[in-house]
């Protein structure tokens, strides 16, 4: 059964580090009401996004049974991928620990619809620091990934 999956962004949270990188609330809901790493988790969502973008823009072109990850920055959190059909992927959410992955929830989800949350979270992203004046290299290189996804 395909599952939904949306990419929460909490504009509100955004905040620019010294280094320029944008600071705020991102994380998957899954199923509606599932959260992954957990509702209100703190990361770095420009980073994250070209991150996941870039793995998107791959396993389109890619063929069944290839595997990806889509990282955070903060904590031992990632979500593996395995392209099942040409639309279908399997992503399994997991919290690694020292010698296991430790696998906190699983959904078979359409690509279609994983790559339109991240297209629409890296867009607000991208509003959001337009309409800010703000400028970071992190935002830069995700919006050349938009241009692709």
């Amino acid at each position: 059964m395909v599952m939904n999956i949306e990419i929460h962004l909490e504009e509100e949270t955004f905040v620019i580090n010294k280094s320029k990188s944008l600071i705020g609330e991102i994380y998957f809901i899954v199923k509606g009401s599932d959260y992954f790493p957990e509702k209100g988790w703190f990361d770095f969502p420009a980073v994250k996004l070209s991150w996941w973008a870039e793995n998107v823009i791959k396993i389109n072109n890619s063929s069944v049974g290839t595997e990806f990850k889509l990282r955070f920055m903060d904590g031992p959190l990632y979500v593996k991928g395995v392209k099942k059909e040409e639309d279908i992927v399997e992503l399994k959410f997991i919290k690694e620990q020292l010698n296991s992955e430790n696998i906190l929830l699983a959904a078979n989800v359409s690509l279609n619809t994983l790559e339109k949350a991240i297209r629409t979270a890296a867009e607000k992203v991208v509003i959001f620091e337009n309409k800010n004046k703000l400028e970071s290299p992190d935002t830069e290189i995700l919006k050349n990934q938009l241009k692709v996804l």
